[in-house]
């Protein structure tokens, strides 16, 4: 634990990554706040009065199990609106006994929101259940064709979007905002360069190399070093997705934490049946060992070049190139691309092995701790040749 502590003042727990840490976090909030100025339900001015008639109808009224009493209360009032707006016998002027105090305001409070949301959530068994009866269909199409490939993907897609259901009404907006926000990851990528560049290299360019080498601690001392930078990318991961959920529960309510992700119309067709907070859990992991895999790569990086500015220059350029590459592709293998969550879970996507169909989000999280351990070893097995080389030349 002494040297793991060591380790970590070294390269990323010091005043000048703190610092940098703080100013982010800023930023990543000043970020939400702006994106959600420019996209959020409930921005305008003009929308303050529906937001507060909403969000009281649904403390009050609307919030739990949806009922037949709950189904009939929108109907109703969205009845009696529709039949105001055809027969034109309505005000423009603000009259207290309206739920938002405008016709108008209460006309689209429920027929942009709570009776489209519920019907969503209502009837969303026929939508999962079309995807599971069209699956079934092309399983004994294809198994009567002996296409393996196509009959393991609908058994698959039959087996996730069979006997779902929303049972409870929830506000899901916030989800939205937190799977589809990735500017976080961005600065967390900055955050693993500058606090990775220099893991090797500054103890090359220090002589401290040479030291642990003679004291015969190299083995320890990298092994300390894979396990700082894998505290390092988890505490950033950590940081960072309590600062997106703290920043978006000010915006907007952070509901129905235990609900099937599907609860939320945008992942109407994701091939995840986890409850929220599980499939937060998920993709942070997935996040994770993504960026460890970064992090270990930036290693390697200092480990070869042996000159921290070069280490620098290298790891900001890789990371560079992974992004323009991500650019119009959904590849698995690209890193970049598995730190946008929205990708993998808004849609259904696999990939095969052995013949079996597996959900790219599970398959990446395999592959990436796959990748990760492997990496591990080629920085072992680096550090190990460059110090026999070293000894040879000695000789």
């Amino acid at each position: 634990m002494k040297i793991l502590f060591y380790e970590m003042k070294k390269c990323w727990l010091k005043l000048p990554i703190l610092v940098v840490l703080i100013l982010f976090l800023a930023l990543n909030t000043w970020r939400i706040c702006d994106m959600y100025k420019l996209s959020g339900f409930w921005t305008r001015d003009d929308m303050q009065n529906i937001k507060q008639a909403y969000f009281s109808i649904y403390e009050d009224i609307l919030s739990g199990e949806i009922t037949s009493d709950k189904i009939e209360y929108a109907k109703e009032n969205y009845r009696r609106l529709s039949d105001e707006m055809a027969a034109g016998n309505f005000s423009t002027e603000y009259d207290e006994s309206r739920l938002a105090g405008y016709f108008m305001s209460d006309y689209l409070l429920f027929s942009s929101f709570i009776v489209p949301e519920l019907e969503y959530a209502v009837t969303y068994p026929n939508v999962s259940n079309k995807i599971a009866a069209r699956a079934y269909d092309n399983i004994s199409f294809y198994g009567e064709k002996g296409n393996k490939k196509e009959l393991a993907k609908n058994s698959l897609i039959y087996k996730l979007y069979s006997d779902r259901s929303i049972d409870n009404y929830y506000l899901t907006e916030w989800a939205e905002i937190y799977f589809r926000y990735e500017f976080s990851c961005l600065l967390i990528l900055i955050m693993i360069i500058l606090g990775i560049s220099d893991a090797f290299s500054g103890e090359y360019e220090s002589g401290m190399y040479m030291l642990i080498r003679a004291e015969g601690q190299t083995g320890r001392t990298v092994n300390a070093k894979l396990l700082s930078a894998a505290v390092y990318v988890f505490a950033l991961v950590i940081i960072f997705s309590l600062s997106d959920l703290i920043t978006i529960s000010f915006l907007s309510p952070i509901d129905g934490m235990n609900a099937p992700i599907y609860s939320a119309e945008l992942f109407k067709i994701s091939p995840l049946n986890g409850s929220f907070s599980e499939v937060i859990i998920a993709c942070g992991a997935l996040r994770f060992l993504v960026f460890l895999v970064i992090a270990e790569i930036i290693m390697l990086i200092s480990v070869i070049t042996k000159n921290t500015i070069a280490s620098v220059v290298v790891s900001f350029s890789f990371i560079t190139v992974l992004i323009i590459a991500s650019d119009g592709s959904r590849t698995i293998l690209n890193p970049v691309n598995m730190l946008s969550s929205y990708n993998l879970i808004s849609s259904f996507d696999c990939v095969y092995v052995s013949g079996h169909a597996v959900l790219s989000f599970h398959a990446a999280i395999i592959i990436y701790l796959v990748s990760a351990l492997i990496l591990a070893v080629l920085i072992k097995q680096f550090t190990s040749e460059s110090e026999r080389r070293n000894k040879n030349v000695q000789a």
